[in-house]
């Protein structure tokens, strides 16, 4: 969206001033650029949105040879191991867009011209207070909440918030750990 180009030029201004970076917004199975002309193309935390075979292959047009694509998510297994995935009523059955490694592996495979070149996995430690995750929820920052009707989102958040204040006696230290992997992908030469 354009809100998060404008966060990634924010943080990334220092370094486009050092090198070739431009940003742009655009569809991802639709990029208005050039056949073979890109270094790196990424996608973080978004794959599951789109319609990845003609992702894939868009990517793959406009990388140069020997590019890279860096495909940043988690899995349905990392996603239910989220403090959301334990504690959220029906987080982990809601979000049925993410794709298992295997799959995304294989439709990575099936690509002309790309290969899988390493798969990295990340584990974070997390900590929050409450009154975050609840803000956290309320401003729906995982487009999983947007899947819930009104009604069992707002049933659903007072139990989120019954079984974390169970869980853990300090509300304002819940410690979780969070998961994410990396795709590296590579055009042929």
């Amino acid at each position: 969206t354009a809100e998060m180009l404008e966060k990634a030029k924010e943080y990334l201004t220092p370094l486009a001033r050092q090198t070739e970076l431009n940003f742009l917004e655009s569809l991802a199975r639709a990029m208005p650029i050039a056949n073979s002309s890109l270094d790196l193309v990424t996608t973080f935390n978004a794959i599951h949105h789109f319609v990845v075979p003609e992702f894939l292959e868009e990517a793959a047009r406009v990388l140069k040879p020997g590019g890279f694509l860096c495909i940043y998510s988690r899995t349905p297994q990392q996603n239910r191991r989220t403090i959301w995935g334990k504690y959220f009523p029906l987080f982990g059955q809601k979000e049925n867009r993410l794709l298992p490694e295997s799959q995304l592996s294989q439709l990575i495979s099936g690509t002309p011209t790309l290969r899988l070149y390493d798969i990295c996995k990340f584990i974070f430690p997390r900590s929050s207070s409450l009154e975050q995750l609840k803000d956290f929820a309320l401003k729906h920052c995982y487009s999983t909440f947007s899947l819930y009707s009104p009604k069992d989102f707002e049933i659903y958040l007072d139990q989120f918030i019954k079984k974390l204040s169970a869980r853990y006696p300090d509300p304002n230290r819940i410690k979780y750990t969070a998961e994410n992997t990396l795709y590296i992908v590579q055009k042929s030469c």
